[in-house]
C-alpha cells in the first residue's frame, strides 16, 4: 500500500492531466494498481538465458 502522501500526489497528477477529481479511496486503488503493474514490469527475469 502507498503512503498517504503518494496517494495525493496521485490525485493532484491526475486532476492536472484529465481533469477529473478523483476521490482519495479511487486515487489510492488506481495508484496502487499502476505501482504494482510497474513494479512487475520491470522486475528482472528469472529465466536463464
Amino acid at each position: 500500500m502507498l503512503p498517504r502522501e503518494a496517494v495525493i500526489e496521485y490525485q493532484d497528477i491526475y486532476k492536472k492531466l484529465y481533469g477529473v477529481i478523483l476521490s482519495f479511496e479511487e486515487a489510492s486503488e488506481y495508484a496502487n494498481k499502476l505501482f504494482n503493474f510497474v513494479e512487475l514490469v520491470t522486475k528482472p527475469s528469472e529465466l536463464k538465458q
